[in-house]
């Protein structure tokens, strides 16, 4: 303690000794006038900002609460409707598999598509994008379909990052 007395002593003296000198008056003045400013710098560098992001947190809260409930109410809807199966697919395997290659960008990397008898159907993609064919995986799976064999080659080259070769045979699930 004592030291930082002795630290601070050379910096406050000169200003103590300027205070003192003023009259009785000035002084009270001054000592309010550093309170007032000492409130308001505490108003607006600390007390606003953390009312601010009290607020902000709030409106957050109730946004991910509103979230959370929609999510309940859609699972206990899922559910009831009897899990996976929630859009099971109308049509022919083939037709159904070709035309949601092609609505994901995987028309360039289809080479042949082949019915293998009335539920099965063989796929081979070549030079296609990793990510885009596991989100087409889920898509089929949401339709009701599975997905039984699946040989996935990656591509080792540098310039084709990300991209496979696959031999899929796709199947409507009984």
């Amino acid at each position: 303690m004592n030291t930082i007395k002795q630290s601070l002593s050379p910096l406050l003296t000169p200003l103590r000794d300027w205070f003192m000198a003023r009259e009785p008056r000035e002084r009270w003045l001054i000592l309010i006038g550093a309170i007032v400013v000492f409130i308001g710098a505490w108003y607006n560098l600390v007390q606003q900002p953390l009312q601010q992001d009290i607020a902000r947190y709030q409106q957050r809260n109730d946004n991910d609460q509103q979230t959370l409930n929609w999510m309940r109410t859609a699972s206990q809807q899922i559910q009831a409707q009897g899990g996976a199966n929630v859009a099971a697919s109308n049509g022919s395997l083939l037709s159904i598999a070709d035309s949601s290659l092609r609505q994901l960008g995987l028309a360039s990397a289809l080479q042949r598509i082949q019915p293998d008898d009335q539920n099965n159907v063989k796929i081979w993609l070549d030079k296609a994008k990793f990510e885009t064919l596991l989100r087409w995986f889920a898509q089929m799976e949401n339709q009701g379909l599975v997905i039984t064999v699946a040989g996935i080659t990656p591509i080792n080259s540098d310039a084709n990052n990300g991209l496979v070769n696959a031999r899929i045979t796709l199947t409507r699930a009984s």
